[in-house]
C-alpha cells in the first residue's frame, strides 16, 4: 500500500498537474502541497482531503488507503454531522462510554471528548481506524464519505472485559434482575449510568456506586430511580419487584384483564 505523499504525487504526475494548480484547487499554497508530497505533513485535514480527491480524480478513501481502486466516487457534501458529531452519536447508539473508547484507540478520554466537540478537528488518520474498528464501521463513514446507514449492531463487550461472570444470574431478587437486564444488553455499569443520566433528568443522579449496592443487595432504589430502569429497560414494576415473571408492562395488563 503507498503512502499518502506517494498516491499525491503520482497522481498528480498522471494527471499533468502542477504543484500550483493542485494548491489552487485545494486553496492552499505551493510550499503546502510540497510538503504533503514530501510527507512533512503527515495527517492532511478532512476537507483537503476531500479537495485533493476532487483534483486528483480519486475516491476519498483511496488517498487513505482504504481502498484498492482509484475509480473517483461520489463525494457528498454530506452535512448530517461533522466527524466529532458521528464519532459521539455512534458512542451513544453502541452505548460506549468515553473512558472505554478512548482506552480502545490509546487516547485519553479528555482528548475523545475534544474530537466529539469539534475543539479537534484533525484527528489522526490511525485514530480515525482505531475508532472505526472500536465501532465496526467503515473510516470512510466515520470521516462522512460514506453515507449509507450502518447497522446499529455492536460488538458485545465479553464478560472478561467487565470483569463481571455470567454465574448465578438465575435468582428473582430486585438486584440479580437488574444484573441480569444490564448484560442481556451486553451493558457495563459505566455504559449503562451514562445512559440513564442521558435520559432521565434527577435531583439525584444515576452513579456507580449505586448501581453495584443494588446488584449486589445492599440496598434498593428510590421510586424515581426504580420507575426510570422500568422504562428504560421497558419491563414492568411488578417483574422489578418480583410478584410476577412477566417483564413487559403491556403482557401483564393483559393478564390482569383477564
Amino acid at each position: 500500500m503507498n503512502d499518502l505523499k506517494d498516491i499525491i504525487k503520482q497522481r498528480r504526475e498522471e494527471l499533468g498537474l502542477t504543484m500550483e494548480q493542485v494548491a489552487a484547487a485545494c486553496g492552499v499554497s505551493r510550499p503546502t502541497v510540497s510538503r504533503w508530497e514530501s510527507g512533512e505533513i503527515k495527517d492532511v485535514r478532512r476537507e483537503k482531503i476531500i479537495a485533493l480527491a476532487k483534483v486528483l480524480r480519486v475516491a476519498p478513501t483511496f488517498l487513505l488507503g482504504y481502498a484498492d481502486g482509484i475509480e473517483q466516487s461520489d463525494i457528498s457534501d454530506n452535512n448530517e454531522s461533522t466527524v466529532g458529531q458521528r464519532i459521539r452519536n455512534m458512542r451513544k447508539e453502541r452505548k460506549m462510554t468515553l473512558d472505554y473508547v478512548a482506552s480502545k484507540i490509546g487516547i485519553s478520554k479528555q482528548t475523545l471528548s475534544r474530537y466529539e466537540r469539534g475543539i479537534i478537528t484533525n484527528i489522526p488518520s490511525d485514530k480515525i481506524e482505531a475508532i472505526a474498528e472500536v465501532f465496526n464501521v467503515p473510516p470512510a463513514w466515520i470521516m462522512g464519505w460514506k453515507t449509507e446507514k450502518v447497522p446499529p449492531i455492536h460488538k458485545p463487550i465479553t464478560a472478561e472485559e467487565n470483569n463481571e461472570s455470567y454465574a448465578d444470574l438465575d435468582g428473582n431478587s430486585f438486584g440479580e434482575k437488574l444484573r441480569r437486564l444490564r448484560m442481556e444488553r451486553d451493558l457495563s455499569v459505566d455504559m449503562l449510568v451514562e445512559d440513564l443520566n442521558d435520559r432521565f433528568i434527577l435531583d439525584k443522579p444515576f452513579h456507580k456506586s449505586m448501581i453495584y449496592r443494588w446488584e449486589k443487595g445492599d440496598n434498593d432504589p428510590s421510586l424515581e430511580h426504580a420507575k426510570c430502569l422500568c422504562v428504560y429497560f421497558n419491563i414492568s414494576m411488578d417483574y422489578l419487584a418480583g410478584l410476577t415473571d412477566i417483564r413487559t408492562p403491556a403482557k401483564l395488563l393483559a393478564r390482569k384483564s383477564k
